[in-house]
């Protein structure tokens, strides 16, 4: 017959047991006294006729059902007595089993934030052959008075001094327990710690210890006896009064001697938060004595603000008004052709240094960095084939569906997935969001109330007036609705559209540059074209000289023959 175990009673954090060794502790034990009942699987207790002492293991997690090992808290193995089902045992008191963690003293596993998930195992080794768990496991529970102990802010008698938040004479802390003194209790005499019982519990008048460190009602300084923000924290000698007494700002940093030491003021003015480090009235804006660096973890200065009003991201040091240093990979397909017959998919990661959503307006040229020296150069560039993929494309009239960003005049230029067809070079593929949706909805619980044809994992961007744009991934569908992840507060949000892996763009670059091959084979052609019709030329000016000599022959033959015949007539006439 297989047994079972029913477990009894409750576990108790208590100095009710003996501890293990006669040396006085400072704390409570750290052992657990526990009782327990066995019984079989016919509810009948073990070892009726007479005590059995049997081998078991106790282990604590902090999971009521989980195996995982980083659930297994604690483990050990002992001896226990067991008579008629009723067992006491010593947690804390036995030896280290299976490699397992373990110790004699207990009270660690209780000092958690997840303390109150903790829960005992029980298995009896040797008395069924797979030697199972107990189960369910039983969760260990307070005693009573644990909760005074969890809360003892009345400790006015001697035994902890730094506890004694009553105690309201120096008499208290000179005599405390296990602290000994007043200066063991963190206090350099008895008066002053008179002085902080009296002026900082009772809620008095200053609290002013060793060193440079000052308390008022109002005020409280750190590094200096004479602070007069909300917060002062200084490394030394002065400190900056921003906004005067009417205003002061709540936290002032300085490291100096004088007004131009470098120091940091931060505070609200007019219901905006401003950080200023000069004597200029509360401005709301961000201030410093010298460059202002931004950044982010221990990487360097993600961005930079030098005095000269360059702004630089990526480097501590602009050169320009604004200069970037870095560069984001981004994976784009694109398609290629395949021995000329056909196109084929493949891919690329291009690396931006920046990524705009809207248009770029300059004022200078754009100079783009094209040496010799950077470059492998395969081959001249075939202009016939050029000629012929230039006439492939087609230039469209359109307007975009999104006339609030880009406005609702018509543009002349290309479309991305018909230049892909006779000249995919040209265009680039990036995860980007398309307008295919552009309807009002309300936003209820993290549902939007809009028929879709949506599915799950779908990202769709959301816009609320006055946040920032999101872009949501959709982890249900319903009919005329579905529901996004992340916290967008309930309200009427405006459905852009969704995210596709392929939003297509056009290397415009290389369209100048397919003009420019084009243009050069059209002038050449043009040239030769030129010299073909001067030869012409000259070969119909000769034809014309020759035209005009024989011309003049002709005259002269008809002449001739002229005279001949009038020869012969009169000749003629004569003679009869």
């Amino acid at each position: 017959m297989k047994p079972i175990f029913q477990c009894l009673s409750c576990l108790l954090l208590t100095a009710a047991v003996a501890p293990l060794c006669a040396r006085a502790q400072s704390g409570p034990p750290g052992q657990i006294a526990y009782q327990g009942f066995l019984a079989d699987a016919n509810g009948q207790p073990l070892s009726t006729i007479h005590p059995q002492n049997l081998n078991v293991v106790f282990k604590i997690y902090n999971d009521p059902s989980s195996t995982l090992a980083t659930n297994l808290l604690w483990a050990e193995q002992q001896v226990i007595t067991v008579d008629r089902g009723y067992y006491t045992a010593t947690l804390g008191g036995g030896s280290a089993y299976g490699g397992f963690a373990h110790t004699n003293n207990l009270a660690g596993l209780f000092n958690a934030p997840d303390a109150s998930a903790r829960y005992l195992g029980v298995t009896v080794v040797g008395l069924t052959p797979a030697n199972v768990e107990i189960s369910p496991r039983l969760q260990l529970l307070a005693a009573p008075f644990a909760y005074l102990a969890a809360t003892a802010i009345s400790a006015n008698t001697a035994g902890y001094a730094s506890n004694a938040l009553t105690a309201t004479t120096a008499t208290a802390a000179t005599s405390a327990g296990t602290a000994g003194s007043a200066a063991s209790a963190g206090f350099a005499t008895a008066a002053n710690y008179a002085n902080y019982t009296t002026n900082l519990i009772a809620g008095g008048g200053l609290w002013n210890v060793s060193g440079p460190n000052y308390y008022t009602t109002n005020t409280v300084a750190i590094g200096t006896n004479n602070g007069a923000q909300t917060l002062t924290v200084t490394g030394g000698e002065y400190v900056f009064s921003q906004g005067g007494a009417s205003a002061p700002p709540a936290l002032s940093v300085i490291n100096g001697s004088s007004w131009n030491s470098p120091h940091l003021d931060f505070g609200v003015a007019t219901g905006n938060a401003y950080w200023n480090s000069s004597a200029v009235a509360n401005d709301g804006v961000i201030r410093t004595s010298g460059n202002l660096l931004l950044q982010s973890g221990y990487g360097g200065a993600a961005m930079t603000i030098s005095t000269n009003n360059y702004v630089g991201i990526g480097t501590t040091t602009p050169t320009a008004p604004l200069q970037v240093v870095g560069a984001t990979s981004i994976y784009e397909g694109s398609y290629q052709y395949i021995n000329r017959t056909g196109f084929g998919h493949t891919g690329q990661s291009i690396n931006y240094s920046m990524y705009l959503n809207g248009s770029l307006a300059c004022n200078g040229e754009v100079d783009v960095n094209s040496d010799l020296r950077l470059k492998t150069v395969l081959r001249l560039s075939d202009a016939a084939q050029d000629t012929r993929t230039l006439m492939g494309i087609a230039v469209t009239d359109y307007r975009y569906k999104d006339t609030l960003a880009n406005g609702d005049q018509i543009s002349k230029k290309v479309i991305a997935q018909q230049v892909e067809t006779v000249y995919p070079e040209a265009v680039n593929r990036k995860p980007g969001v398309v307008p295919d949706i552009m309807k009002g909805a309300d936003l209820r619980q993290g549902w939007v109330g809009l028929p879709n044809n949506l599915a799950v994992g779908d990202r769709v961007k959301l816009l609320q007036d006055g946040k920032p744009d999101a872009l949501c991934t959709v982890v249900a569908v319903e009919a005329g609705r579905f529901r996004v992840d992340g916290r967008q507060s309930d309200g009427r949000v405006f459905v852009y559209g969704r995210e596709v892996p392929d939003l297509r763009s056009v290397d415009y670059d290389a369209l100048a540059m397919l003009n420019v091959s084009v243009s050069q084979e059209l002038s050449r052609k043009i040239a030769s074209r030129r010299d073909e019709l001067a030869a012409l030329r000259a070969k119909l000016t000769a034809l014309q000289s020759r035209d005009a000599a024989r011309e003049t022959a002709l005259e002269r033959l008809e002449d001739n023959y002229n005279r001949s015949a009038t020869h012969s007539v009169r000749a003629s006439l004569e003679t009869k």
